[in-house]
């Protein structure tokens, strides 16, 4: 018995040692649910039967209904350009980005990746509180008892880093060292512009495209409410670029030493980042202005692995 007894203590001795802490997060829980699988299933009333995913940690558990990013809940855009030095490629995104809700509580949301069946992603509920989700492998390598374990969740506001800063709302504020005076204006007139026509002959499809999307982006479109003019959404597209140093550091980490993995977790990772982004933006109103979100028009890799 007691020699069971040190055999079970060195066991937990060795966890503990394994991980023993995430740099910048004060309290952590691992998860060890079955990996899931979604096959595209409609249902009769023309919609598509979700990916559920249950667990529980941290006190409470966690009911996640996901489906497939789609042409409204996708922050790529729909012509997306992915290169990898310089040579432009096939990538099917939309294979491995979830987005969706907790079923136990109204307007939660939820937004990820699956890849190898595991989540990875971040949860947000209206009370404020959110919880984030990411694969053991961005901190620990692979070990014997780490290979159980693929996922850790912490709740936000767990993180302690001097960068961290916390949201505040737009409304109860001036408008900052931007947004005033003649640069505000300006800025009005510039979304009350019109639509242009692009002429054929101006050059590559890459061209007319850039154009009439950034046209498209400063049309018209308002509306009234309580005599004031909103203005509704206003997309920004974006052209994110992975260095070689980030190739390197996820290929060596989540990416398990594979190229074809390795992009699809710098996919994942931007689309995280820009989902949360466009989470504050697209609720805040800045001085009649609202709607404003991000669309990743182009991703460039660059990884001399």
């Amino acid at each position: 018995m007691f020699r069971f007894f040190l055999c079970l203590l060195f066991h937990l001795s060795s966890l503990i040692s394994v991980f023993c802490g995430v740099p910048f997060i004060d309290t952590y829980s691992t998860l060890n649910y079955e990996p899931v699988s979604f096959r595209k299933k409609r249902l009769a009333d023309g919609s598509f039967d979700p990916l559920r995913l249950r667990f529980a940690s941290l006190n409470r558990t966690f009911h996640l209904s996901l489906l497939p990013v789609n042409d409204s809940s996708d922050p790529f855009d729909s012509n997306l350009i992915f290169d990898v030095d310089g040579v432009q490629e096939d990538f099917n995104h939309r294979a491995l980005l979830f987005t969706g809700f907790d079923e136990n509580y109204d307007n939660s949301v939820a937004y990820g990746s699956i890849i190898d069946g595991v989540f990875d992603g971040h949860i947000h509920y209206a009370d404020g509180l959110s919880y984030s989700i990411e694969r053991i492998t961005r901190y620990f390598p692979p070990t014997k008892e780490s290979s159980k374990i693929h996922s850790i969740i912490y709740e936000d506001k767990s993180i302690n880093h001097p960068a961290v800063r916390s949201k505040r709302s737009l409304d109860d504020v001036s408008p900052g060292c931007a947004l005033n005076g003649n640069i505000r204006q300006k800025m009005e007139e510039i979304q009350r512009s019109a639509v242009v026509e692009v002429s054929e002959e101006r050059g590559g499809s890459y061209f007319r495209r850039y154009i009439v999307d950034r046209e498209k982006r400063y049309s018209d479109a308002t509306k009234t409410i309580n005599g004031r003019q909103i203005y509704s959404v206003r997309a920004c597209y974006i052209y994110l670029q992975a260095d070689q140093k980030l190739y390197r550091h996820i290929f060596e980490k989540e990416g398990n030493n594979d190229h074809v993995r390795t992009r699809e977790e710098i996919a994942s990772l931007f689309y995280n980042h820009v989902k949360a982004v466009n989470q504050i933006y697209e609720a805040t109103n800045f001085r009649g202005i609202q709607g404003i979100n991000f669309v990743i028009q182009r991703i460039s890799v660059s990884h001399c692995v």
